[in-house]
């Protein structure tokens, strides 16, 4: 673990999201990952490759090819998390406020999408009616 990295993830996530302590802590560690990832990604970037920092999250690659595949598929999840981490506790904790019974299916559905990579999750997640019931 770079600890660059991790010191501009983490103040990064403070300066984005604040205070965590009002999120479930598996939750809130999802979002720590998130954002460590997302800077280990643009850190690698900007050393042009050459830091083998990413190197747990890519798959073993037998041709540049397949390596630049696995790279851009990679970048874009880390993108995408990042973006819809920051949205998503923006949205819950309006959510929280204004119809609390909701918040727990946020939560269990940010986390079948940012932890467990669950496709089409909304769909699959518990439904709000089984929550709320």
């Amino acid at each position: 673990m770079n600890r660059d990295v991790l010191r501009q993830a983490a103040e990064a996530l403070r300066g984005d999201l604040g205070d965590l302590s009002d999120l479930p802590l598996e939750l809130a560690i999802t979002l720590a990952n998130v954002y460590y990832r997302f800077y280990a990604c643009a850190e690698h970037m900007m050393r042009g490759g050459s830091t083998n920092l990413l190197d747990p999250y890519l798959d073993d690659s037998r041709s540049p090819l397949d390596a630049y595949k696995n790279f851009t598929k990679f970048n874009a999840e880390a993108i995408a998390s990042f973006e819809y981490a920051k949205n998503f506790v923006q949205s819950a904790r309006g959510i929280k406020k204004q119809k609390p019974e909701l918040f727990p299916y946020m939560a269990t559905l940010s986390l079948d999408i940012l932890k467990y990579n669950i496709d089409n999750a909304s769909s699959k997640t518990p439904t709000i009616a089984r929550l709320i019931l």
